[in-house]
């Protein structure tokens, strides 16, 4: 997951003085599959966490827990951030108020927190995962094959139907993966690496501007065992191992906040540099470690202040 948030994050770094080989090669590159790999992990994580609903009551609390733990900080970031970007000025507060919470609810890609909408799929996988996870493993399989053509489908906007059709096949093969890690564990990591090489000439091809175009559940596909690979070699180190460990454990915090600290560098490099001569090799590194690490410190802080909360309740 810590590989996934991280091209994430460097993903959105499209600030106004990015250069070419970032806006139409490195930008371009990482969008062709990062959000297939996020979404696939995420599928691998929900059943990993998933702990049974065995009643309508289990499957209330079970929404409901995610409903809280989801729609609250999107809710509250969406409107942020569309107060930030439009001011509500000019016209009247309320109708705008209205147009901004029926995009963020009806419309996630045109409202102005777009960059949200894997939270407003995700809240809708929750919904129909007990259900999902209530049918037999080979039927979850089928489904997961069907789904391959769910972007053949003339899906609009409305309700993310365009986002659930291109993705949905990742969320669940991820499941699928996840109730079959015990076979894929058993396959050499040399053979991984055989599986990864399409995707690292595929690369190469890209970066250079000569990648043949490929449909998105081509490229996703094609860069799993590449991430897993780079994973397995990242576990080699013990301290990239711990870090990587708190990247993953903190990738909520960091999806939720990181557009706000890119922004503020990018504002910050244009205060600071006016000539426009931005070194944006520099700044895309310390804007990266900034966006990653500033909700990390955020999330620990929280933790804390809960912590001790509870310490006091417990102590009286």
């Amino acid at each position: 997951m810590a590989i996934a948030i991280t091209l994430v994050v460097v993903g959105h770094q499209s600030v106004p003085f990015a250069p070419h080989w970032y806006s139409d090669r490195l930008h371009e590159w990482i969008y062709a599959f990062h959000m297939s790999l996020f979404i696939f992990l995420s599928g691998l994580l929900v059943r990993y966490s998933y702990r049974g609903v065995k009643c309508v009551a289990d499957y209330g609390r079970y929404v409901g827990r995610r409903f809280t733990k989801f729609f609250f900080p999107y809710l509250a970031i969406g409107l942020i951030v569309a107060y930030a970007t439009t001011g509500f000025s000019g016209g009247d507060t309320a109708e705008q108020l209205r147009s901004v919470m029926r995009n963020l609810l009806l419309y996630p890609m045109e409202s102005e927190a777009s960059f949200l909408w894997y939270i407003y799929l995700l809240m809708g996988y929750y919904v129909v995962v007990p259900l999902l996870f209530a049918l037999p493993q080979r039927w979850q399989m089928v489904l997961c094959l069907a789904s391959v053509g769910l972007p053949l489908l003339p899906a609009g906007p409305m309700c993310g139907a365009s986002l659930y059709c291109r993705y949905t096949f990742f969320f669940l093969l991820g499941i699928v993966c996840a109730q079959h890690t015990d076979e894929l564990a058993t396959i050499r990591t040399w053979k991984w690496g055989l599986a990864a090489l399409p995707f690292a000439a595929w690369s190469v091809l890209s970066l250079t501007g000569q990648a043949p175009v490929l449909l998105p559940v081509f490229t996703g596909l094609l860069a799993l065992p590449a991430c897993y690979v780079c994973a397995r070699w990242l576990g080699l180190a013990g301290w990239l191992r711990r870090t990587c460990r708190q990247v993953s454990e903190g990738c909520y915090w960091i999806y939720l906040l990181q557009l706000f600290v890119v922004w503020g560098c990018a504002y910050a490099a244009i205060w600071w540099l006016p000539t426009g001569r931005y070194p944006f090799a520099l700044f895309i590194v310390v804007s990266s470690f900034l966006a990653i690490s500033l909700p990390l410190l955020l999330r620990r802080l929280a933790l804390l202040i809960v912590e001790r909360r509870k310490r006091r309740v417990s102590t009286r």
